[in-house]
């Protein structure tokens, strides 16, 4: 009788950029994930193809020396050791846990408009940051507008150009008005609030200022 012969294994080729797209969605939903190491830039404490290294979101603030796997403007992912680290970090965490509320609520097709969404407090020295930059006055986390301030706010510190801010709003403003034609305006008011207007005015100038 004749041994059978193992099955060769499947061998599948897989683009690493949605790969690692994945990899981050795991760590933003809270999940601890493993990669193994490609590249010599962590050589020799991390050598190419021998080592595997597990990861997950900062539950603190990044510290000189810390190990960090990002993503570059350009796209690339990377891993490198801080060297130094400058301005308030303790504002960034803020920002970042600010906006994973929504990032989970839309990648899960969750409700938005009505930020039920949000699950920690929002940090008072954001809400200042935020009313200070923007020229907008009483932000109010309660409404989707505080977070749409966040996210342009971000956009225009990471050099985003004006016109893509500004196309952000009208799409914005255009997909309020659509709510507005399915809903009574008093419930439109109550989710939205009444100053949704003059919070995009302001934040249209805002963006043409900064």
């Amino acid at each position: 009788m004749k041994n059978k012969k193992s099955p060769e294994p499947t061998v599948r080729t897989i683009d690493t950029q949605a790969y690692l797209t994945v990899l981050r969605e795991l760590v933003e939903d809270g999940n601890s994930v493993s990669l193994n190491v490609s590249g010599m830039s962590m050589f020799p404490f991390l050598e190419h193809e021998r080592d595997t290294v597990y990861f997950e979101a900062p539950k603190r603030n990044l510290r000189r020396s810390d190990i960090v796997f990002y993503q570059r403007s350009n796209g690339q992912y990377v891993m490198h050791r801080i060297y130094k680290v400058t301005g308030d970090g303790e504002q960034t965490r803020f920002i970042i846990f600010t906006l994973k509320d929504l990032r989970n609520a839309i990648a899960h097709n969750n409700v938005i408009f009505d930020t039920r969404f949000r699950t920690k407090q929002i940090s008072k020295r954001l809400i200042t940051l935020l009313e200070k930059e923007t020229g907008i006055q009483n932000i109010d986390f309660k409404y989707i507008d505080a977070y749409i301030t966040l996210t342009v706010y971000v956009l225009r510190k990471m050099k985003v150009t004006k016109t893509e801010c500004k196309q952000l709003i009208t799409a914005y403003d255009n997909i309020k008005q659509a709510l507005r034609q399915e809903i009574p305006g008093s419930v439109w008011n109550q989710i939205l609030g009444t100053a949704t207007r003059s919070n995009m005015a302001a934040l249209m100038s805002f963006i043409i200022s900064s």
